[in-house]
């Protein structure tokens, strides 16, 4: 299994940085398998261009942040904003990325197999239906780094394990999006509700304070944010506390004590504990594996 951190000039004045694992064990299991995953950050996605690019496995293009465009060749066109979730299917053209003087931060998995086949035939991946929206975004993040990095080692067995933890990823997905597709989401309130959270990480939230500035009951609060977001108040400090310590963990100045006091931990290893918990590797996996060359 290779790992790769590089930077590459797409064209003048845009430069994406990719970070990618490749799943070359030769060990695929036959019903199916992970190609290739990773993060970009100013990607440039895929510029229209002629004969339109169609692919032969599937695709999911995750948008953590900036904004752009996507259309495929059944005349669907779609402004993408982050949060975002694109489907690529085999077989049908597309073309997405930023616009002129946009940019945007992806996570991406290409997969292929008789299994996804499948889900496509039963009409639960379904190319006329393409863009999913998915928030909390740090959240989403997390599950799909989780999904991808958590297992690293070769064999069939764990090829088999990743392809189970796609599918329990997708099979969330579909339930999200079944739970909030007829709901109407006050986003206005929610994005107060989030700034208000997000207010520090180095002290546990007053959550009766914070529901109070709503104009809510704490249990009130509680339960709102839990049915629009998908995780209570609490879980979703805590994915941002983590959140940004992998942010930070790309920075290899900062040691993971420091991170830890700057985050509100009590010390490194309370920060280790809860981050493994999440992540499913250590903050030290999680830096070697993106600074390694």
């Amino acid at each position: 299994m290779a790992i790769v951190e590089k930077t590459c000039i797409i064209w003048p004045t845009i430069m994406a940085v990719v970070s990618h694992i490749t799943f070359n064990d030769g060990a695929a299991s036959p019903l199916g398998q992970l190609i290739v995953a990773g993060i970009v950050r100013d990607s440039p996605g895929r510029a229209p261009q002629k004969p339109i690019r169609v692919l032969d496995y599937y695709g999911l293009v995750y948008i953590t942040a900036g904004g752009g465009h996507f259309a495929d060749a059944s005349g669907f066109s779609h402004r993408i904003r982050p949060g975002d979730l694109v489907f690529l299917f085999p077989r049908v053209g597309h073309t997405y990325g930023p616009g002129e003087g946009d940019f945007w931060n992806e996570i991406f998995i290409i997969f292929e197999g008789p299994l996804f086949d499948l889900w496509r035939d039963k009409s639960l991946l379904n190319p006329q239906r393409p863009i999913i929206h998915l928030e909390p975004i740090d959240y989403w993040a997390t599950r799909f780094k989780d999904t991808i990095w958590s297992v690293t080692q070769t064999g069939p067995e764990y090829a088999l394990v990743r392809l189970c933890r796609l599918q329990q990823l997708l099979a969330d997905i579909l339930v999200y999006e079944r739970q909030h597709s007829h709901e109407q989401i006050d986003h206005e309130w929610l994005s107060q509700a989030k700034s208000l959270l997000n207010t520090t990480f180095q002290t546990k939230p007053d959550y009766e304070n914070i529901a109070a500035a709503l104009g809510t009951s704490y249990d009130g609060f509680r339960k709102r944010f839990t049915k629009d977001v998908g995780v209570s108040p609490a879980k979703y400090h805590t994915l941002r506390r983590i959140d940004r310590a992998c942010e930070l963990l790309l920075n290899d100045s900062l040691t993971v004590k420091e991170i830890a006091l700057q985050l509100g931990f009590v010390d490194e290893f309370h920060l280790s504990k809860r981050f493994k918990q999440i992540v499913g590797v250590s903050p030290t996996g999680f830096r070697n594996l993106f600074l390694s060359r």
